[in-house]
């Protein structure tokens, strides 16, 4: 028997292939379409109009509202630009994370990382309670209310609309946030993680199989009318195709595509760190990591075979090293 989480992505992929999903708003069937890319144009079109509208009604951008801010002294420039800043260190920490051997070290960095999301999190917080009402904020609301209304519609051929421009602009605000609840909640399953996975699982990939490198016909609809979910499906199948033909995947996670991306990055990595570690290593016969003991090095997967640190070559040496040992060690 199918378990819940296989017949849950067999219904999303179901709907992926019919573009739209269904639902019900105020006690009425309701069919959402999926966005294209036809339809993103189609929205930066009406922003741009209404950006415009809210100029010619007096309301201020949002730079010229973190001008008059930073005038008043209610914000200034190193809090404008601290997120950015912040957002490209723990960018730089994560990568050297990565590049990390020793748990210690990466924990080290992880809590590093923590406060300085934690002061992003406070930063933006403020922010958004001093920059409100700005013509930005203005156009991308209208423009949201313009995508969701051409979003729903009656019938399952995407073609009577579920509200004409009258009716939504008469909705209450209790009503419109029950119609943004309903949207978000039909879709919430969509998510990459889901796509990724259902590209591999054999309902779909068995028939995706039987189709070569020109995929373009899957869902027999123009590049321009599909989906973005049908798109990121297509180009996840293709990606895990050629996985499947270059790579050595182990039977046990063949079915798990997040098992599988974490396998190939920890393959990649750890050839990359065992390849950089073992030049050094027979580079020198004093390499050693700082602060990593020789059984550290092994708990790591490092084998330091019979290479020796500074402080056991010195050792030997009646406890000191001069210049012309130095030069010995590292004569290689």
């Amino acid at each position: 028997m199918l378990n819940e989480k296989f017949k849950n992505l067999e219904n999303i992929y179901h709907q992926i292939k019919n573009g739209y999903s269904e639902t019900s708003l105020f006690g009425k069937k309701v069919f959402i379409k999926h966005a294209t890319a036809e339809d993103s144009a189609l929205i930066a079109k009406e922003k741009g109009k209404f950006d415009k509208k809210s100029k010619k009604l007096g309301v201020m951008s949002e730079s010229e509202l973190l001008d008059f801010l930073q005038r008043n002294g209610s914000w200034s420039k190193e809090e404008e630009a601290f997120s950015e800043k912040t957002e490209k260190e723990i960018l730089g920490l994560k990568k050297t994370r990565d590049k990390m051997i020793l748990k210690k070290h990466k924990d080290a960095i992880n809590d590093r990382i923590k406060k300085l999301e934690e002061d992003v999190k406070s930063n933006r917080k403020k922010r958004d309670s001093l920059v409100r009402n700005t013509s930005e904020e203005y156009s991308e609301k209208k423009s949201n209310e313009f995508f969701i209304r051409n979003s729903l519609f009656k019938d399952e051929d995407l073609k009577e609309p579920f509200f004409t421009l009258s009716e939504f602009e008469e909705l209450e605000i209790e009503e419109i946030s029950e119609v943004y609840a309903n949207y978000n909640k039909s879709l919430e399953g969509f998510s990459n993680e889901n796509i990724r996975q259902i590209s591999i699982e054999h309902f779909f990939f068995s028939i995706f199989s039987l189709f070569g490198e020109d995929v373009s016909g899957f869902f027999s609809k123009s590049h321009f009318n599909l989906s973005f979910y049908q798109i990121n499906l297509l180009s996840f199948a293709k990606m895990f195709r050629h996985i499947f033909k270059e790579e050595q995947i182990p039977e046990d996670i063949r079915d798990n595509a997040e098992k599988i991306m974490d396998h190939l990055r920890s393959e990649r990595e750890g050839q990359k760190k065992l390849k950089e570690t073992k030049e050094k290593l027979e580079k020198s016969s004093g390499f050693g990591f700082s602060g990593a003991s020789r059984e550290e090095l092994t708990e790591a997967g490092i084998d330091v075979g019979g290479a020796e640190d500074i402080h056991s070559i010195a050792s030997k040496k009646g406890g000191s090293l001069n210049m012309e040992d130095f030069i010995e060690i590292h004569k290689k």
